[in-house]
């Protein structure tokens, strides 16, 4: 083989690689563009519910016990609020605690993950990239 021959299958075997970790990169982040896009279903803590009215508390347990509700499931449930349930939803929607969405054309409900502190993007992004790159 000629030496440039070495010199381009080595600039080969280099880019490959390049494009292998830029591949694992890419799908890392966009893993972690998609947890943080998508609404979770998981169910708030106690000690968020204690800060709102014991009604809000029990709407919000209510929608935490299923998957989704819809509005009139939620007036059913609460017969005796049933006129104040429409605002105390746009409140909490309001306040973070639920999220309004569509489903097969009907509007339906539920729970947010409620975070307690923002999370922090690693100081050194390119190192805890690859930290994660190497775990895989």
């Amino acid at each position: 083989m000629t030496d440039s021959l070495q010199v381009y299958l080595s600039l080969l075997k280099e880019m490959e690689e390049i494009k292998r970790r830029s591949e694992m990169a890419i799908e890392i982040l966009e893993g972690e563009i998609e947890k943080n896009q998508h609404p979770s279903s998981k169910k708030v803590s106690m000690i968020d519910l204690m800060d709102l009215p014991p009604i809000m508390r029990s709407l919000i347990l209510k929608i935490s016990s299923v998957e989704s509700i819809e509005l009139s499931q939620l007036e059913d449930a609460f017969s005796e609020q049933k006129d104040d349930v429409p605002s105390l939803l746009k409140s909490l929607i309001d306040k973070g605690y639920v999220e309004e969405f569509e489903e097969k054309n009907r509007k339906k409900y539920r729970v947010r993950e409620i975070r307690k502190k923002p999370k922090k993007l690693a100081v050194d992004i390119w190192k805890s990239l690859d930290e994660k790159m190497s775990s895989k």
